[in-house]
């Protein structure tokens, strides 16, 4: 099994692609993976956006419009 697919880090920078969205963003990281993702990988990314406290609308946002808690 690789490592990318067991750990994960927190980066202090964003590390954050500028032009997308949050979303967009997420379903890079999710194209990396080997792990299986079920279902749309795109609602699955909503989910656990929403799970760490960013909602849709915010999500939805391209990330050099987001706050730092954001």
């Amino acid at each position: 099994m690789w490592i990318k697919n067991c750990i994960g880090i927190v980066f202090q920078n964003y590390n954050l692609i500028q032009y997308m969205t949050g979303v967009e963003n997420e379903l890079v990281a999710m194209g990396i993976t080997e792990n299986k993702i079920e279902g749309n990988k795109k609602e699955v990314a909503y989910k656990l956006l929403e799970e760490l406290g960013i909602d849709e609308e915010t999500t939805d946002r391209r990330v050099n419009r987001l706050s730092g808690r954001e």
